[in-house]
């Protein structure tokens, strides 16, 4: 059989930076490209070999079209036959897979064909993609019927599942699909097969945890050795770790010791917001000017006390405007919206991982209708209360924002959805016109070291809250806020300073944190290492050798869980018991409500595929240990033939809920609620 796979790209970028520019991107008349964007492109032109080229700048810099442009000079100086754009979350890889598509539109040749994958688990529900893959659907198709975009862009059907389709020419997915090339594993060389030969660009590279860093640095580490093109975009980094970043890549390209330690020491150094570093030794950091745009944004601090925060958000939008409220757990957001609710009726909205994944989609979208850019339906007053899912995934604009305290990278970031979007002052609440942000989630006595709650130092640890409470108060007794890009650089690097002063009163706590978090990082790196694979300097087989590489078998989840240190999680699929016996699909839901999946004969493929996209995650304490052995064991008890036998159902745990959206599940209760997501109660014991 004839597999007709494309050509490999070859693009042809215009040696003017601003008439590639204008023939790649939709800019607006009279734009100017940016300074960042400019010297991304001059470094890419200028590099000799291939090379770690890491930009770091605020929201609204233009890092993405930087990257894309200097990809695309780096593709055709040194042979590269595609790209591979890797992203925290599934959210914001299908976000990014619209926008590669507008690029590669205008960048590969209305003559050519390229193939063109979205790689995370998810991906097979994602509408754009599988659009791509329909044969014969439109007017516009190749020769063996699949249908092409007006750039020859196509889902070839060869290149499908999750591990060929990294060998398509350009692949935009989650983080794991990099990560996942330094674990070992088996399928190890056909990972590295779909790396090699492209340009790959790691977007909000930030997002990656010391757990992660551990196997992006490795796998930086063969780049370098596979001579692949690296293109990392960051709000910004702490100056360790965009050294370390630099100094894997030089290792695994086999540069000098002294070359490698001079490079790591100039990352160290460098001063500037924006800031571009790179492995080139030839090419010193180049902190290069802002756009023209600054944005200054007023910070205030309360103690916790949900109630007196409930009051100050009500109190912010008696006049109106759009506000956001960012815990940094799920219990806490669910409890300020209960908090909210009676006083704001449909004005409140809550968002979070704990909903069923077609319900949490549903209102992404319709958020970005309305506060996204362009939005033409900007409600008059709304809340929406979330965790981080709004720091990273979605493009909204805020008029102010009540957060919990977080690390001051993280902070930034939230802060970032503050006025994100050019909109003309009037627009906005008179209060609301210069960008406000509260911080709470801490108690805080005069002369003691604060107090977080319980959530927050789960989450982040508390060293790193200290840290960043410690610098972000020394600089509001001398600001009444944060500038960027002014003061983004110099507070993130204070607040990862070894040699960070300690305040006055906080001896004992702080010493008794840095003691903690150095314990946990060393254990921390321990367990990373033992999963990874060797450096390039170490290996002692040939990449093919890795084809029958002794490692344990590990399915697509358990090797994710494995380079993300996340707890074991149990991901449910939901369906409705009714009072007949019957199990059907949500009443709720566009297509395919309501309909009874038992039948003993098979389950409809397009009514499966509708049902397999209504997963929920439990809460991640539920899988562990032999509870969670029990409650899958339970959700196991309840699969039935037709459900096993479908392609789209096929492994998938059901959770059964009755229809009142209830599940009795070992003394828990769990309640599916449209408005909270998924609630958890413990029943009292026998």
């Amino acid at each position: 059989m004839e597999l007709s796979l494309p050509e490999p790209w070859h693009p042809v970028p215009p040696d003017n930076d601003i008439r590639l520019f204008e023939e790649r991107f939709d800019l607006p008349e009279n734009a100017d490209i940016r300074p960042a964007q400019q010297a991304a492109m001059r470094i890419a032109r200028e590099m000799s070999r291939p090379g770690l080229i890491i930009i770091e700048a605020p929201t609204g810099e233009g890092k993405t079209e930087a990257a894309f442009s200097a990809a695309e000079i780096l593709a055709a100086k040194f042979g590269c036959g595609g790209a591979l754009i890797a992203l925290p979350t599934q959210a914001t890889s299908n976000a990014m897979f619209t926008r590669a598509q507008h690029w590669l539109q205008k960048s590969v040749p209305n003559t050519d064909a390229a193939s063109i994958a979205l790689c995370h688990g998810k991906a097979q529900f994602n509408d754009e993609f599988q659009r791509l893959r329909e044969p014969k659907i439109t007017s516009v198709h190749d020769e063996d019927g699949y249908r092409v975009s007006q750039s020859g862009l196509r889902a070839h059907w060869w290149l499908s599942g999750r591990k060929k389709a990294a060998l398509a020419d350009f692949v935009v997915g989650t983080i794991d699909q990099v990560l996942l090339s330094a674990l070992t594993s088996r399928h190890l060389m056909l990972r590295h097969l779909g790396m090699a030969g492209k340009v790959v660009i790691l977007d909000e590279v930030h997002a990656a945890d010391q757990y992660m860093s551990v196997y992006l640095d490795r796998a930086l580490e063969w780049l370098g050795a596979l001579g692949v093109p690296v293109i990392a975009l960051s709000a910004t980094l702490p100056p360790a770790r965009r050294a370390e970043m630099l100094s894997a890549y030089q290792n695994g390209r086999g540069d000098q010791r002294d070359d490698r330690e001079h490079t790591a020491e100039m990352a160290r150094e460098a001063a500037g917001y924006p800031l571009l570093t790179t492995t080139d030794l030839a090419s010193p950091p180049r902190p290069t000017p802002p756009s023209e745009r600054t944005r200054a944004t007023r910070v205030t601090m309360l103690d916790e006390d949900l109630q007196a925060l409930t009051a100050q958000i009500l109190e912010s939008v008696e006049e109106g405007g759009c506000v956001a409220v960012i815990h940094n757990t799920v219990d806490r957001a669910q409890q300020t919206y209960r908090l909210l609710k009676p006083a704001l009726g449909g004005d409140v909205v809550l968002l979070h991982s704990r909903f069923i994944a077609t319900d949490r989609l549903a209102k992404e979208g319709h958020l970005v209708e309305l506060l996204g850019p362009g939005g033409s339906h900007r409600p008059k007053r709304l809340v929406v209360v979330s965790t981080q899912v709004l720091e990273q995934s979605l493009d909204l604009d805020f008029d102010a924002m009540f957060t919990d305290m977080a690390p001051i990278d993280a902070l930034i970031q939230r802060m970032g959805r503050l006025h994100r979007h050019d909109r003309p002052p009037e627009t906005r609440p008179v209060a609301m016109r210069e960008a406000r942000v509260t911080i709470t989630g801490f108690a805080h006595r005069d002369g003691a070291a604060p107090e977080f709650v319980e959530g927050s130092q789960r989450v982040y640890g508390q060293s790193l809250l200290l840290r960043s409470m410690a610098v972000l108060e020394s600089h509001l007794a001398k600001h009444k806020g944060l500038t960027s890009p002014d003061d983004v650089a110099p507070l993130v690097r204070e607040a990862y300073d070894p040699g960070l002063s300690v305040p006055v009163g906080w001896e004992d706590k702080w010493t008794a944190a840095e003691m903690k978090a150095e314990l946990d990082l060393k254990d921390l790196r321990k367990r990373a290492k033992q999963g990874c694979v060797e450096p390039p300097s170490h290996a002692k087989a040939p990449l093919l050798g890795w084809a029958v590489l002794q490692a344990p078998e590990k399915d697509e989840e358990s090797a994710i869980q494995a380079v993300r240190d996340t707890a074991n999680t149990i991901e449910a699929v939901v369906v409705v018991r009714g009072r007949d016996g019957r199990i059907r699909s949500l009443p709720w839901l566009d297509e395919y409500g309501n309909e009874q999946i038992d039948l003993g004969t098979q389950i409809r493929p397009s009514l499966a595929r509708a049902v397999a996209r209504c997963t929920v995650k439990l809460p991640s304490w539920m899988a562990q240990g032999s509870l969670g052995d029990r409650i899958v064991s339970a959700l196991e008890e309840d699969g039935f033939a037709t459900w096993q036998e479908s392609p789209w159902l096929k492994g998938e745990l059901p959770l059964i809920l009755d229809e009142d959206l209830t599940r009795e599940l070992d003394n828990y209760t769990l309640l599916y609620d449209h408005e909270l997501g998924l609630l958890v109660t413990k029943g009292s014991q026998e």
